[in-house]
Order: C-alpha cells, then sequence, then structure tokens
C-alpha cells in the first residue's frame, strides 16, 4: 500500500510540472504574450485607427511636429478628414534628413542673398507648403488590397497637370508600397514606413520617414 502511495505523488508531481512552468514564466520576466486585436477578414493584427487622420497626427505631435505646422500654417486641416482619400504623411526626419531632407532639398535664400538651410515650413512661401501637402493626398482610398503592382498614376490635390503620384504594390522582400519610383525622381525605391493605416472614415495613411515626394515632369507622365 505505501509503495502504491508513493507511486502516485510521483505521477502528480510530473503531472503538475508543466502548469508549474508555465505560471512560473512570470517570475523569470518571461510573460505571456499579450493578446492583440485581431483583423478576422484580412488575416492579420488590426490596421483600424479608430479616429481621423487629423486625430492621429494630433495624437502623435512629438513625430509629425514639422507636418502638423505646415498643415495649420497652409490652412488645411479640414483636408485630413476626407473619407476617400490616401495620406501619406512626413514625419519629422523627412524634413530634417541631411542627406534627402525637405529643408536641405529646398534651400532658400535671405534677404541679404545668403542661401540657408530653414529649418521650419513657415520660412516658404504659404502657396508652396499648401502644394506639397496637398500633393501628399491622392484621390481615392488605395491600399494593400487595391493597389496594382505597377507603376501607376493616381490624381492628388495639388494643382497643375502634373500633380499626379505614382504608388503601387512592390514585390520585394519584405512586400512595401512604393512611392514615384520612375526617373528623375531625387529618390529612387521610396517606400513607406508604415502602410496600410484605416482611418474611422475609411481613409488610409501611409507614413514616409526619410524623404518627401515631387511631381514628375511632363515628360515623365
Amino acid at each position: 500500500m505505501k509503495d502504491i502511495i508513493i507511486k502516485i505523488k510521483k505521477l502528480l508531481v510530473v503531472c503538475l510540472l508543466p502548469a508549474t512552468v508555465l505560471t512560473g514564466c512570470n517570475l523569470f520576466g518571461l510573460d505571456i504574450q499579450q493578446s492583440y486585436d485581431y483583423d478576422y477578414d484580412a488575416g492579420m493584427r488590426s490596421n483600424e485607427l479608430h479616429c481621423t487622420v487629423w486625430e492621429f497626427l494630433q495624437a502623435r505631435r512629438t513625430d509629425y511636429r514639422i507636418f502638423l505646422e505646415g498643415i495649420e500654417y497652409a490652412g488645411l486641416q479640414n483636408m485630413y478628414n476626407e473619407s476617400n482619400a490616401t495620406y501619406i504623411v512626413l514625419r519629422n526626419s523627412v524634413f530634417t534628413n541631411t542627406t534627402t531632407g525637405f529643408f536641405l532639398t529646398n534651400q532658400l535664400i535671405n534677404v541679404n542673398g545668403v542661401t540657408y538651410t530653414p529649418n521650419t515650413l513657415l520660412d516658404y512661401p504659404k502657396e508652396t507648403v499648401r502644394q506639397l501637402l496637398l500633393y501628399h493626398i491622392a484621390k481615392g482610398a488605395w491600399t494593400w488590397s487595391n493597389l496594382p503592382y505597377g507603376p501607376t498614376w493616381f490624381p492628388t490635390y495639388a494643382d497643375g497637370e502634373t500633380a499626379y503620384v505614382n504608388m503601387f504594390v512592390a514585390k520585394v522582400v519584405p512586400p512595401n508600397i512604393q512611392f514615384n519610383n520612375f526617373p528623375g525622381h531625387y529618390v529612387q525605391n521610396k517606400t513607406a514606413r508604415t502602410t496600410n493605416l484605416k482611418a474611422s472614415n475609411g481613409s488610409y495613411v501611409h507614413v514616409l520617414d526619410d524623404a518627401y515626394l515631387q511631381q514628375p515632369s511632363i515628360d515623365v507622365l
């Protein structure tokens, strides 16, 4: 009888060991992975922002300080609530990058005739900033699910006959959306830092972090 009791105790120890190891992960700093919102239609973590594009930018003012400064300077706040648009938004580094940044590649001349590199969009004419921002808003909601696999032109809200942006899903590793991949653009093979963010009104947001987009020439179009 004593031998039977000993065997039962050993069996209990073996059965309970996995549960002890699992629940003990927190003791060793190995927290069990937290659950994420899941989009069962897309089969991936949800891309829903649950807010408008303007609210998204306002909530991340530290990352988009210069971009927001330009929007407010040009009076375009309402443009960031469109329901059928694709927003290509620009982090601070797009402007301050020491190689491809907007400020460096769009230097100005001061009243003394000296060329200088600005550090704010407020140094540029308001209409210049307005057209820059409007060019980074494409008409129509475009993302992974409906963009083509080859370079395609889409109209933007900017003025002029060349106010078209080039977007497509690139067959690269890892896959990404490419923008303005055409001869003569000052940065080639431009991909996004973040893509496919869906605003509450159905528009999409793609984030650039190292270069802005320039309009093509009429010959390229």
